[in-house]
């Protein structure tokens, strides 16, 4: 089912959304600090979902490699 979504290139929803805008403007050091927009997320997972989207692309797909 997540493969599916994946490749139906669904847009972000708006929690996907607020995380994304941390990962993309923030460094590694700076995702350790409280996220903006009321958003928590396990520090390991935004450091991943970070290396991925800069080895990949910061596009949605990039962004959504690692669920």
């Amino acid at each position: 089912m997540a493969i599916i979504q994946f490749l139906n290139m669904r847009g972000l929803w708006t929690d996907e959304s607020a995380v994304a805008i941390n990962i993309v403007k923030r460094d590694y050091a700076g995702l350790m600090k409280p996220l903006d927009h009321l958003q928590v997320a396990p520090i390991l997972y935004l450091w991943v979902v970070k290396f991925m989207s800069q080895v990949f692309s910061e596009q949605e797909w990039g962004l959504r490699l690692i669920r």
